[in-house]
């Protein structure tokens, strides 16, 4: 079955997002449709708007569990006390963060967050005064909160260990494999070898401090998108499904760092990529 077949079902499907709304006790008088970010049939994702209090998120079932929402709760608690508004998940009185049902042959998970009050921010609004203010707050954020109330999963940014979601090898070392297979196929194997050898030697070296680094949980995607703002100004963050612990150093690292065009390969030499 096609998956816009399935979102447009669920859309119409009235009393489906009034079961959900009564399992977590809120007031669904008026249900709007929010946005449909689906990608797949192992990638649906929809929201919906309730009374303007609200939004319930539907999405295919992955690697998001109960767990995972008691965790997160607690970090979007920390964020809040820290000057960085994030909308809150709500629980069902019988503590459940999850409503789990099946449509269409297919197994989804909702959960209800608070509705934030605040625009969401968009690439091309997305200015260096703000992206700068940003993460000032959440060094910040970091510096408050080190060590404190550590996810169970890394983050996206992770160095060497895997979140959830990828079940091999880990970025890092895919993109490693990647630069192999091309060196691979001009003949460069002398340059391999050492590559290989130098490869291993920092992965060893991160693994034995990995336990002494400072870390944090947190939102884990700041990209424009997951911006809150008032009037150009810094206000929140939301989407913290890709949240988790992180190396504090690695994830500034991989926030600030200049993202490559394609134009740069044309123009810049192999130094100044470098």
């Amino acid at each position: 079955m096609d998956y816009k077949f399935i979102v447009e079902s669920i859309k119409n499907e009235r009393t489906l997002l009034r079961e959900i709304c009564n399992f977590f006790q809120i007031d669904n008088e008026i249900i709007s449709f929010g946005s449909d970010t689906s990608h797949s049939e192992s990638d649906i994702r929809i929201y919906f708007y309730v009374n303007e209090d609200w939004v319930i998120k539907i999405n295919s079932k992955n690697e998001l569990t109960q767990n995972h929402f008691v965790e997160v709760s607690k970090v979007i608690e920390n964020y809040n006390r820290s000057g960085i508004y994030a909308p809150r998940y709500l629980n069902a009185p019988n503590g459940n963060y999850l409503y789990e049902f099946n449509f269409g042959e297919i197994e989804f998970v909702a959960w209800i967050e608070e509705f934030a009050t605040y625009e969401v921010s968009n690439f091309n609004d997305y200015s260096d005064e703000i992206k700068i203010e940003v993460l000032k707050k959440n060094a910040r954020y970091m510096s408050i909160n080190s060590n404190r109330d550590l996810m169970s999963r890394w983050s996206m940014w992770s160095i060497i260990e895997l979140p959830d979601w990828e079940d091999e090898i880990d970025e890092k070392q895919q993109n490693y494999h990647l630069l192999r297979e091309e060196l691979l196929s001009i003949k460069q194997s002398n340059l391999i070898n050492r590559l290989d050898e130098v490869n291993q030697t920092c992965r060893n070296k991160i693994k034995e401090a990995l336990p002494h680094l400072r870390k944090c949980s947190i939102q884990g995607d700041l990209n424009a998108t997951n911006i809150l703002v008032n009037k150009n100004e810094f206000m929140g963050l939301i989407d913290f499904n890709m949240s988790g612990k992180e190396v504090n150093i690695n994830n500034i690292l991989n926030e600030t760092r200049y993202g490559l065009l394609m134009s740069d390969f044309d123009n810049l030499t192999a130094k100044e990529i470098f």
